[in-house]
Formats: C-alpha cells, structure tokens, sequence
C-alpha cells in the first residue's frame, strides 16, 4: 500500500521553501481510503505545500502506514489523537498549519487532478477572497453515479454561472446559510482569515462545517466554480445514521446566524428553516411517525411555497390517516 513516489533532492529543496498550502485531513479507520486521497493531493504538481494527516485513534493500521509514509514523502506530517472527533482533530492541526492557504479534505474522498492549482492560482489573483469552494461529485463505494453537489440544490443552481471557472458569489451569506451547498473537501480559505475568526466550534457535534463557512461568509469575500473537481464518496449509512442530531444541530447553527442574515435578506432566513422542516419531515417519516411528519412538511409549505412541498404534505397526511386507521 506504500504510494510510489518520485525521488530526488529537487522534491526535497522545493518543500522547504516557503509553504504555500496546508492540506489538512482527519481520519479514523479509513485506511482503505487514504492513500488514494494523499496520492490526489501529490498528483496536484504543487510542491511547497504540507499534509497534515490527523489520525483519531484509529485500529485499521493507519498509525503504522502513516509513519512508514512519512519517512518517503516530505510534505507528510502525521499525528495521533485519542478519538477526539473531527472537529477537534482538524482544530488540532489548524494550530500548526504553516500554509498561507488551508484546504480540507477527508480520508475518504480525494480531488481532480488540477484542482489544487487551479484554486490557488485564483486566490493568489484576488486577496480579497477569505474561501472559496468548488462543484464536486457524489459516488458510492461500487462506483454509482449520484450526481453532482451544485445540481441538487434549486436556488443554487440557478445562481450559479455554468462554466469552469471561479467566480465571487454575491450575497454570500444569505445563500450559504439558505442552501449550504459546501462541500468541506472543496474548500480552501485564508490562514491569516482563520486564525482572526477561530476554527470548528467542537460543542457543536454536526454540521460544525456550515457554522465555519457562515463566519467566512461574514468576514470576507467568497468564490466558487461550478466544476466538479472533487469525488465525495457516500458510504453505506452515511446519510441517516444521525439525521436527527444532525438537524438540531442545524437549528443551533441557524440560530446563531439568522440575525445577521435576516437584515439582509428575510427570504434567505425563510428558505433555510423550510428546509430544515422539510428534514425533519423525512426524519418523521423514516420513523413511520406521519402526524409530526405532516406537521413539519407543512411548516416548510408554508415557509417555502411549492408544489413539491404540498404535494409531501398530502402525502404525509395521507399516510397519518392510513397509519391510524390500520390501527383501529
């Protein structure tokens, strides 16, 4: 599993040049995965930059391989925590960071080739920019297409400029708190910006990334590209496992932000809470629990006027009625 790397002193001279990018990844039993993600970062063609690899007590032997890697490649810094989360993990490592950009990535997904340059080279264009992001790619681990991330999302996808190339998303705030369309493993922001508004809030155990976005939002400019220069992989149980904590973790995220999105922009404030009823109304509903289902969908009716959300509120009534007849 040792990644076949090449060798040579000018490797070695262009790393301890002045660091222009820390990747920092977190990672826990996802050795399966890892190298495929440090490969993706070498095969970007930036030398100067730094991978941080955080690993939080993992027993699949990641400890081990990471320490036999870090002897081959000098960009590799590897250190062990003691099942911390990820939240904290990634904290620890922004701390060192040495870059005068950070990107993230996960153990389990891995970017394009070209993806890292391409996102640099933008930022160092524009100092003005504080984060920006990119389209990605939903896969499973049997290679499934699930689509693209941009696609999924209706307001986003009309916003947003259909070529490869980066652009400043207007009016930040209000459309990352209305539709968090970030995916963390697209991200790259400013060292100097991060270390003036803090890291990932580790009370918060979900969504803590839509909570760091929003401060970027506030802080400075933001950019995107609709390429799609990154596979997300989505494992078996990914989504639902914690749905429910995650959504009142949304509500907490909402909440701290909502006053300051709501001078801007009431609608945006609007879209955001009809779509998190809409999730609970899918939680309910997983959970054959149709009244609460029905009460939620009909919330986010009523916040967000469409077809499709009463459509799913006749739905869930239609299924309350049914559940309790089969009962009597």
């Amino acid at each position: 599993m040792n990644l076949n790397l090449p060798s040579g002193e000018k490797r070695a001279a262009q790393f301890k040049s002045q660091c222009c990018v820390s990747v920092v990844i977190p990672t826990y039993n996802c050795l399966e995965y890892l190298p495929r993600a440090i490969r993706s970062i070498l095969d970007q063609g930036i030398h100067n930059l730094e991978i941080l690899v955080i690993d939080d007590n993992s027993s699949d032997g990641t400890w081990a391989w990471l320490q036999e890697q870090q002897k081959r490649i000098p960009q590799l810094r590897s250190y062990h925590l003691r099942g911390v989360g990820s939240a904290r993990a990634r904290n620890f490592a922004l701390k060192r960071v040495r870059g005068e950009y950070i990107a993230f990535l996960d153990a389990d997904d891995y970017w394009h080739s070209g993806k890292l340059k391409k996102q640099l080279d933008f930022h160092r264009s524009d100092p003005r920019i504080v984060m920006s992001f990119t389209n990605y790619h939903h896969t499973t681990p049997d290679n499934t297409d699930l689509g693209d991330c941009f696609g999924f999302w209706p307001h986003f996808k009309q916003v947003a400029i259909q070529d490869n190339n980066f652009h400043e998303l207007e009016s930040a705030a209000e459309k990352i708190f209305s539709e968090n369309v970030i995916g963390t493993s697209c991200v790259m922001v400013k060292t100097k910006t991060q270390k003036m508004i803090g890291g990932f809030d580790n009370k918060l155990k979900s969504a803590e990334d839509w909570d760091l976005w929003m401060r970027f939002c506030k802080a400075g400019r933001v950019a995107y590209c609709n390429e799609e220069l990154m596979e997300y992989l989505v494992r078996p149980g990914s989504k639902t496992s914690n749905r429910l904590r995650r959504l009142d973790h949304m509500k907490i995220i909402m909440k701290r932000h909502e006053g300051y999105v709501k001078r801007l922009n009431i609608w945006a404030v609007m879209q955001a809470y009809g779509r998190l009823a809409t999730g609970y109304a899918e939680h309910y509903a997983e959970q054959q629990q149709f009244l609460k289902a029905f009460w939620h969908q009909t919330k986010a009716t009523l916040l967000n006027p469409s077809k499709r959300n009463a459509k799913a509120a006749l739905a869930q009534l239609y299924w309350a009625i049914k559940s309790k007849k089969q009962i009597a």
